[in-house]
Order: structure tokens, then C-alpha cells, then sequence
């Protein structure tokens, strides 16, 4: 897999909208059924590490030159990987390649997938500096 990075510069018009998301479900069982709901592929990637001793789950679909979909398992054992948003049990970040994303839409969207309980946006950019450099838009 080619490594890719996001860019904060002033040329990089890409929008990038971050969702918090409440789930009892296994992440592999949410990565299927967030699949399912908007065709993509999320797939299991190599796990983020924190302190080289708690793994967090990663999905990445990037195989989209229009978008990028990323899936973070935010719990590992006794770990949360942003503290910030606690209780998010996962964080879905989307990439487009220009402002054309509806929040409100994708939200929406989400909360008719019977395996998720809550849906909401999270306002950290912070949150990016977590990610492994793997993800943008060409």
C-alpha cells in the first residue's frame, strides 16, 4: 500500500469531517455494516499503536480517488486513544476531495445502521495527528 499524507496546507481544499460513534458491536462486525450502508470497502489495516503497548483498531477505504473512509476503534484494553472523546467507541473520519460533504446527511445516514446507537460530529482536528500518515486524497 502506498503511504499518503494529509495536508494542512492552504492548497489542500479537502474537507475532512470527524464522527464520533456509539457502538456495542465488534469492529469488524461495524466496519461490515458501514460497508454495507455506503458501498465501500472499509478493511483492516495494521493496528494504531499508543506507547507501543495498547493496539487500536484501524479500516481505511482509500481505493476511492473521490474519498477517503477511515474507521478507529477509539477503546483497547484500559486505553482510549483520544481522551477528548471518551465516549465515542469509535471515530469515523471522512475525506473529500473538496467541500461538498453534507454533515447532517452523513449523519443521518449513520444512525439508520442498526448497529450503531449514536452518531455525532467531533470538532478536534487534534484528532488527525493520531492517524498513521497512510490516508489522503491524490
Amino acid at each position: 500500500m502506498v503511504k499518503k499524507k494529509i495536508s494542512n496546507s492552504p492548497e489542500n481544499d479537502a474537507e475532512v469531517l470527524i464522527i464520533g460513534i456509539s457502538s456495542s458491536e465488534n469492529d469488524y462486525k461495524l466496519a461490515w455494516a458501514i460497508n454495507t450502508a455506503f458501498s465501500i470497502n472499509l478493511s483492516l489495516q495494521d493496528d494504531i499503536s499508543l506507547n507501543q503497548e495498547h493496539l487500536f483498531s484501524f479500516f481505511l477505504d482509500d481505493k476511492n480517488n473521490k474519498k477517503s473512509f477511515v474507521l478507529i476503534k477509539n477503546h483497547a484494553s484500559n486505553a482510549i486513544l483520544s481522551l477528548k472523546n471518551k465516549n465515542s467507541d469509535y471515530i469515523l473520519i471522512l475525506i473529500s476531495p473538496k467541500k461538498t460533504e453534507n454533515i447532517a446527511d452523513l449523519l443521518k445516514q449513520l444512525k439508520k445502521i442498526k448497529e450503531i446507537r449514536a452518531a455525532f460530529e467531533i470538532k478536534d482536528d487534534k484528532i488527525l495527528s493520531i492517524i498513521p500518515n497512510k490516508i489522503a486524497l491524490q
